[in-house]
């Protein structure tokens, strides 16, 4: 060993000192940065902390205090019950008026089979009839609807659908503005055209909502029935002599006689609206039968129109079903005219 070797030593101690400080440096500086992150960390937490003590004083503030809070969103449940067990009844009661209606079409439908066959085999001198009414305005693009408003509900081809809707909103037609049932102002009519075949009418059924009239005229005519300057003639006499074309079906205008004596209009009442905070029937069933003496039953007929003078209740008149029963005269060959 030389003095250089022995002189250079120390040096090399130092150096290693050195290195092994550098090493030291990095563990120091990311304590430090694990500990900054921390701090952030706490102080987002408390500000998320704050801001929820905020909000719940604001909504303290705002409802008056947690219980009336607390009172109002169990009110508004209720409330949702309340109207989900009327919306389950409104149902029921069209499910059960719908199998009614099934099953009297199916039995109408039978009889006609088997009033068909019988007027087959007779001979062809024989008038060939169907002895039952049955429903002709539910024929599937055969008869077509049209009102003088639309309104703000369903369109007027809902009440000829094939299979009557429940849907409080879109299943029925209603002369209104809007969802409170402000009246769009004066008559209204509506209007069935029979496109591929004539009819004989025995009797019609107006399905109501509760926003319901019984101050109307039901006519019958081969032709359009054209009603823009008839208003005038149907609060005097001369009503029925404006056409000798259009036939009185029926005559609902109070403080008058009845076309026919033997005319009947019954009533019948289902269900509870949801529209309304009282009570109210969700259907109002007017069942017409027409009289014997009644001549416009013996016409023949392509055109029906339901003219509605007065709303019952002062709401814009709503109609879920215009029902026909009678003769089509794709079954009925020969009849007295």
């Amino acid at each position: 060993m030389n003095k250089n070797d022995s002189d250079h030593r120390p040096s090399r101690r130092r150096q290693q000192r050195t290195r092994t400080t550098m090493l030291i440096t990095p563990d120091a500086n990311s304590n430090t940065n694990w500990r900054n992150n921390y701090y952030v960390l706490v102080a987002l937490l408390l500000v998320l902390i704050v801001c929820w003590l905020v909000c719940f004083l604001l909504l303290v503030v705002r409802g008056g205090s947690v219980d009336n809070t607390m009172t109002t969103i169990l009110g508004v449940h209720d409330d949702v019950d309340r109207q989900s067990s009327i919306i389950l009844q409104m149902e029921k009661e069209k499910l059960k008026v719908q199998e009614q209606l099934e099953i009297e079409r199916n039995h109408d439908n039978v009889k006609n089979n088997n009033n068909l066959r019988r007027s087959s085999s007779s001979s062809l001198s024989t008038t060939t009839a169907v002895t039952k009414p049955y429903l002709v305005s539910r024929l599937e693009k055969k008869v077509v609807a049209t009102s003088d408003v639309r309104g703000n509900l369903g369109p007027v081809s809902v009440v000829i659908q094939s299979k009557p809707g429940s849907d409080w909103i879109h299943d029925r037609w209603q002369a209104a503005s809007n969802m409170h049932g402000k009246n769009i102002p004066g008559e209204h009519w509506i209007q069935l055209e029979f496109e591929y075949s004539k009819i004989f009418v025995d009797r019609i059924v107006l399905d109501w909502e509760t926003a319901y009239a019984d101050e109307y005229i039901l006519e019958g005519s081969l032709e359009p029935i054209i009603s823009s300057t008839e208003n005038n003639d149907i609060n005097n006499n001369n009503y029925n002599k404006r056409s000798s074309k259009i036939w009185t079906l029926f005559d609902g205008r109070k403080n008058r006689s009845l076309i026919n004596d033997n005319d009947n209009r019954s009533v019948s009442e289902s269900g509870q609206s949801p529209g309304v905070d009282d009570i109210r029937p969700l259907h109002i069933i007017h069942d017409i039968t027409l009289g014997e003496s009644n001549e416009a039953k013996n016409k023949p007929i392509r055109y029906i129109r339901l003219h509605i003078l007065k709303s019952a209740t002062g709401w814009g008149v709503s109609l879920w079903q215009f029902d026909v029963y009678g003769f089509s005269t794709d079954t009925t060959t020969t009849k007295a005219i």
